[in-house]
This record gives structure tokens, C-alpha cells and sequence, in this order.
């Protein structure tokens, strides 16, 4: 399918938002390829995060919202933000492993001991040596006309550019990284390149997962939880950002079968977390 590029907007998310209205409200039903639609930004204004956080949106990013009716998502709702982040990881993975492998033969041992360490943290985020390269936000849109829900999957990866996160207040957050930090990928052909690949990936997975038999769509959900699985690290300890500053650090133990998260507090008992946010 295409990938819509602009060059500015506030939001892909909210321009997603304007292009399904307006698609639904005329006879041409073009900008939806195969029941998808997709739009990346070179620049983006006004971006968001979790929980109405701020995104920095800096030209030569990636800023990309692929929509998909949630009929079409046969896993449990709340894994889905675990999958899109395994797609991401995987695309940031290869880019980085690409970079890696053109450099010279006699380099390997080297490479091998300093080739960046990807990994996931729940429930949205993408990390490259434990700062964040890349999250994830999910919306969902009703058309009334169409009598369908949507899923808004916004993703932002940073490319050319590192955000500076603070530290404090409410947009507090992880430290972050880029793939040019990486020695690669600093031009905005890249972004669109990559946005072009993650959306591909997405759609093939949502594809295959339609054709399933109906006995075997817990499968889906479960090779999800698998996935994601291998993608994180697990028996650290990470701080819980909305919680109060005494709550303490808790340590991740596995993802349950539904997406949720157990954790391990310092003093031994065990809370499932849903919509809490650690870093």
C-alpha cells in the first residue's frame, strides 16, 4: 500500500483522523488502499504521547499513523501495542545491523562487541542501549458513516535526531538516541524509507493473522506474547513515572497471556500493571 508523505503536519494522528472523514464523506474512496491508510510526515508540530505527553517532532524523524479497522486485528486488543513494537524493534534492529555489515570484514570481532543492543519495554517503546528510540501511540477513530472503528497506530522513531527528555515534571522520561547516534541514516529519505518499511511489515502481519482459522487466533495472541518476549529485558529494575516517588522501583518478571505486565516490588509481592508507564 502507499505511505501518504507530507511534509508538515501538527499530527499524523489527527491529520489520520481528517483523511477518514473526509474519505468517507466523498465518492472516491482512493486515499484507503486495500481498507488501509497511511500517512508519515517529514515535521511534525504538535505531537503527543502516552497520556497526552508531548512527542518532539524534528524534521528528519519518523512520523508515520497506519489505520486499520479493529475487525481486522484478530489478537487481544492490549497485545497489539506489543506486536507494532516488535515490528519497529526489528526494522530499527536490521537498519542498525545494515550499517554494521558495510563496514570492513576485518573489523567483526569489534562489531560484534559493540553492535547496539535493541530492545523493547513495556507496553510501547523501542530502546537502543536502554534509551528510547522509537514509541508508540494508539487511538481508535469511529466512523459514523462507515459504521466502523478504527485503529490509529502512531509510531515515531528517531532518525536524524535525539529529543532532549526532561527529567522532571510531566513529560519526564527515559533518555533517548537516534540511529545517526549510530553512525547511520541522518537523511530524510531514510525516514520515509523506514516508515515505508515498518508500514509493509505491519500490513502483511495484519493479513496473515486475518487468515487464520478462528481456533487458531489464541495462537496469534500467544507467539505475540512470545515475541515480544525475546525482545525484552527482564530482572531490572525500572521506576513507575505516575506512581508516587515512594512506590519505589519494580522489577519486570514476564508479560501475561492478555498483555499486561507482571511486576516484583522490593518487597517481594507481585502487581499486574496495565496502563501504568515505566522508565
Amino acid at each position: 500500500m502507499t505511505v501518504h508523505h507530507l511534509p508538515t503536519v501538527d499530527s499524523t494522528q489527527d491529520e489520520a483522523r481528517r483523511l477518514l472523514k473526509q474519505s468517507s464523506s466523498s465518492e472516491s474512496n482512493n486515499d484507503k488502499e486495500d481498507n488501509y491508510l497511511a500517512i508519515s510526515a517529514t515535521e511534525q508540530t504538535k505531537g503527543r504521547g502516552t497520556s497526552g505527553r508531548d512527542w518532539i517532532g524534528r524534521r528528519g524523524n519518523l512520523f508515520l499513523t497506519i489505520c486499520i479497522p479493529q475487525n481486522d486485528i484478530v489478537i487481544t486488543p492490549t497485545l497489539l501495542p506489543l506486536k507494532i513494537g516488535c515490528i519497529v524493534a526489528q526494522h530499527v534492529h536490521d537498519k542498525l545491523l545494515q550499517k554494521s555489515t558495510s563496514s570492513s570484514l576485518e573489523d567483526d570481532t569489534k562489531k560484534q562487541q559493540t553492535q547496539p543492543k535493541v530492545s523493547v519495554k513495556w507496553p510501547n517503546d523501542v530502546l537502543v542501549n536502554n534509551d528510547k528510540i522509537a514509541g508508540i501511540l494508539i487511538e481508535s477513530e469511529y466512523n459514523l458513516q462507515e459504521k466502523v472503528y478504527w485503529y490509529l497506530i502512531g509510531i515515531g522513531v528517531n532518525v536524524a535526531h535525539a529529543p532532549t527528555i526532561s527529567q522532571e515534571g510531566k513529560n519526564r522520561g527515559r533518555h533517548s538516541t537516534c540511529l545517526a547516534h549510530h553512525g547511520s541514516f541522518a537523511e530524510e529519505e531514510d525516514a520515509k524509507e523506514l516508515a515505508r518499511g515498518i508500514t509493509a511489515s505491519i500490513i502483511e502481519w495484519v493479513e496473515a493473522s486475518r487468515s487464520l482459522l478462528k481456533d487458531k487466533k489464541k495462537v496469534a495472541s500467544d507467539l505475540v506474547v512470545q515475541e515480544w518476549s525475546e525482545w525484552a529485558i527482564f530482572g531490572k529494575e525500572q521506576v513507575l513515572r505516575d506512581k508516587p516517588v515512594g512506590y519505589g522501583p519494580v522489577m519486570p518478571i514476564r508479560v501475561e497471556s492478555d498483555g499486561r505486565l507482571r511486576v516484583r516490588r522490593r518487597g517481594g509481592d507481585e502487581v499486574l500493571l496495565c496502563t501504568d508507564y515505566l522508565f
